[in-house]
């Protein structure tokens, strides 16, 4: 309950000075990276499938990629474009999207393999399951038989977040 309130005040702050100060953005956002980032480690420590384990190293590089992008560009910007190069930004936006959507897959499957006793999360790929360089997604088996001995049910069912 705290540190939903703490993230709640921070979240307020962070929003109200980047109203003021739109420089202040980038920075909170930064800072926000570095505790989910840590996160993801700690969770590919203990995870045992190695498709989430290579998604989550493939993560992990793409955003140490954007930050040094953004890094350059915020420090170097009038070097890089007097060396016809001035594309930095736009790198970093390309690189920070596929890492936070890689994050938010790997999260989904997480926290349904953490909390949810009666489903089993299968990490796909679309179009194409054995190209792994495709868009990730986190398919949801329910394990009717271990439910249905709590709950009566017979039907198995299969869902897609």
């Amino acid at each position: 309950r705290k540190f939903k309130f703490l993230c709640m005040v921070l979240s307020l702050i962070s929003t109200f000075l980047g109203f003021i100060q739109p420089v202040v953005n980038a920075f909170i956002l930064l800072t926000l990276g570095v505790p989910t980032l840590c996160l993801l480690v700690m969770e590919l420590k203990v995870e045992d499938n190695l498709r989430v384990i290579s998604l989550g190293r493939r993560t992990i590089t793409l955003w140490v990629l954007a930050v040094a992008c953004w890094v350059n560009d915020r420090m170097f910007c009038s070097w890089w474009a007097s060396v016809g190069f001035p594309y930095l930004h736009g790198a970093w936006h390309i690189l920070i999207f596929l890492a936070s959507y890689t994050a938010v897959v790997l999260f989904a499957y997480f926290e349904v393999k953490n909390n949810m006793d009666y489903e089993t999360p299968v990490l796909r790929y679309y179009p194409s399951d054995d190209f792994q360089l495709g868009v990730p997604y986190v398919l949801l088996e329910r394990d009717v038989k271990k439910e249905g001995r709590e709950k009566g049910l017979e039907q198995e069912k299969v869902h897609v977040i």
